[in-house]
C-alpha cells in the first residue's frame, strides 16, 4: 500500500483538496487502511467459502459418477436384455444381453425394425432365431422414453413342450 506519489500526480488534484490537516489525514489514512484490512478479510472469507464449496461439488459429482458406474455395472450384468427407446422408438441404449438375444446392431436402429428380424406368436412371445422372449415395456415418466425388457425363455417353452409331449405319451401307454 505504499506507493511513491510524484509531483505530476499532486498536481491532478485541485488545490482544495490539499487544503485538509494533517490530523484529517491521518483519520482519512487509518480509515482507508480499516476499509482496506476488512475487505482483505471479507475476500479471504469468500475465498475459503468458494473454496469449500467447489470442494463438495466435486465431492457431490465424484458420487454421482460412481453411482452412475455401479448402475452401469448392474445393467451389464442382468440377466436379461434392456433396452431403452426414445419417444419415437429409436434404440437410444441396450445392454449387451439386449444385443446377443436380438442381434447386432441396435442403437439407432427403430424397435419396429428390430421387431421385424422376428414375430410374435400366438402366446405372445416373440421369436426371433431359435431363441423365444419375453418382451415387457415399461414407459419412463415426463420424456416420452421407454424401457423395453427382454428374458429369455426358450428353455422353458422347450421344457414345456417336453412336459407336453411326454404327458400324451403317457396318457397312450395307459389306453394301450
Amino acid at each position: 500500500m505504499n506507493q511513491t506519489v510524484t509531483p505530476e500526480v499532486l498536481k491532478q488534484f485541485p488545490a482544495e483538496f490539499w487544503d485538509v490537516d494533517s490530523g484529517d489525514l491521518n483519520e482519512v489514512e487509518t480509515a482507508l487502511r480499516r476499509g482496506y484490512k476488512e475487505l482483505s478479510g471479507h475476500v479471504a472469507r469468500l475465498t475459503s467459502e468458494l473454496e469449500a464449496a467447489r470442494i463438495a461439488r466435486r465431492e457431490d459429482n465424484e458420487k454421482r459418477e460412481d453411482l452412475l458406474n455401479r448402475f452401469v455395472t448392474v445393467l451389464d450384468a442382468l440377466p436379461g436384455g434392456v433396452v431403452i427407446l426414445d419417444d419415437t422408438g429409436v434404440i437410444m441404449e441396450a445392454n449387451p444381453q439386449a444385443s446377443a438375444l436380438l442381434g447386432e446392431p441396435l442403437e439407432g436402429e427403430s424397435w419396429e425394425k428390430i421387431e421385424a428380424r422376428g414375430r410374435f406368436n400366438p402366446q405372445g412371445s416373440f421369436e426371433i432365431g431359435r431363441r423365444r422372449l419375453n418382451v415387457s415395456t415399461c414407459p419412463l415418466p415426463n420424456n416420452g422414453e421407454t424401457v423395453v425388457l427382454l428374458s429369455d425363455i426358450t428353455a422353458q417353452h422347450t421344457l414345456q413342450r417336453e412336459l407336453g409331449r411326454k404327458t400324451r405319451l403317457s396318457a397312450l401307454g395307459e389306453m394301450a
